[in-house]
């Protein structure tokens, strides 16, 4: 096969494809993904990196050209570790490969400072990523008996092989990375009450390193750990969770909802659809709405139930996919947590719908019918 080398964007070209080989990629191709992956990183959070798509879409275009395992061997672990980050936490998540190559990667290297961070910080990425229950396993985190507050990841881990993959103190973890890494343990069913209180407690030792989006994820956290694990940690960890997190919003990958929920150029095309066909459903509704910390763009206070719109401009799915994203499922759990039920509307489904004489039985037959069961999600 013949090969053909371009010098600009310094990408090998085989054959006739018109799209870069996912091969190779220069030492420049790689060092400008570290530095642009590590500016983004301080951005301050998911909301933040919604101001800052086009730049996060840049990258995503990036680092899809290149391999897997070449991605992997040619960055460090910290840079890797802010990749997946930055991307997961903008809805544009790497493939599996990556998580799975980086997550064998660590655990050939030592744990400490700023690479236990990273590591902490890309657990989260995984499990935000929909690696899931699987791929991130089932041995995620946990405190055993006997060992004070150290994380111990088990040898049975799935795909992600996982994730941290060595034993590492707590007390060695900066505010936000306790943060993350709670709410990782949280999403995959793993947050039990001694390692919550030890991450939390450590949240409380560093809280001057807290920012407003690593409160809002311990919010998250508590409400998919639930009561029954909540109620158990010890009383200085859980005064500090009612304290600092109970009015803290959510950091939506969506984006900060606009000052005092004026929501009209906020809401998605289909989101402004859906509320027209509600009207002519004669139900009453709010256009922007808080639930356990979360955002919600419909909401009913007469059915106690809210309504969203599965759709990628709406930030409730992957960036250029039709799968619900891991966080919007977690904010079905918030809402299901406080109390309200939630409808969901795929966009596929409702794109074949041509008229409101097409929407509205819809709707109603989806409001007669049960509400998503968050424990179905992934």
């Amino acid at each position: 096969m013949q090969r053909l080398r371009c010098r600009a964007p310094r990408w090998t070209v085989c054959g006739r494809s018109p799209w870069p080989c996912r091969q190779f990629a220069s030492k420049a191709v790689l060092a400008s993904i570290a530095q642009r992956a590590s500016l983004l990183s301080q951005a301050g959070g998911r909301a933040e990196l919604q101001k800052r798509r086009d730049e996060v879409e840049a990258l995503h275009e990036e680092v899809v050209k290149i391999k897997p395992d070449v991605l992997v061997a040619g960055l460090e672990l910290r840079d890797l570790c802010r990749l997946c980050h930055v991307l997961a936490g903008s809805l544009m998540p790497p493939e599996a490969g990556v998580f799975k190559l980086a997550g064998e990667k660590l655990q050939t290297q030592a744990l400490s400072g700023d690479s236990a961070d990273a590591a902490a910080h890309f657990a989260l990425a995984a499990c935000e990523a929909g690696q899931g229950r699987e791929e991130v396993g089932e041995a995620i985190v946990e405190v055993p008996e006997g060992t004070g507050h150290r994380v111990t990841h088990g040898p049975d881990a799935c795909r992600a092989q996982d994730v941290l993959g060595a034993e590492y103190e707590i007390t060695r973890l900066g505010g936000a990375a306790a943060s993350a890494l709670a709410l990782a343990a949280a999403a995959v069913g793993r947050a039990k009450a001694p390692l919550v209180e030890a991450l939390v407690k450590r949240c409380a030792a560093r809280e001057m390193e807290l920012t407003v989006p690593a409160l809002g994820d311990l919010r998250l956290m508590a409400a998919l750990a639930g009561p029954g694990v909540i109620d158990n940690i010890d009383g200085s960890a859980l005064s500090f969770l009612r304290l600092m997190c109970n009015e803290v919003l959510l950091d939506d990958p969506r984006g900060a909802p606009p000052p005092m929920l004026k929501c009209e150029d906020f809401l998605s095309s289909m989101e402004h659809d859906i509320s027209q066909v509600l009207d002519a459903c004669e139900l009453p509704h709010s256009q922007g709405t808080i639930v356990g910390g979360a955002f919600f763009p419909l909401s009913s206070d007469a059915m106690k139930a809210v309504f969203s719109a599965e759709d990628p401009d709406a930030g409730a799915t992957y960036f250029r996919r039709t799968k619900l994203s891991a966080f919007q499922s977690w904010k079905y759990r918030a809402a299901v947590a406080a109390g309200w039920r939630v409808y969901a509307i795929r966009a596929p489904d409702w794109q074949r719908l041509e008229d409101l004489e097409q929407k509205v039985p819809f709707v109603k037959e989806m409001l007669q019918g049960p509400p998503v069961d968050v424990e179905a999600l992934d």
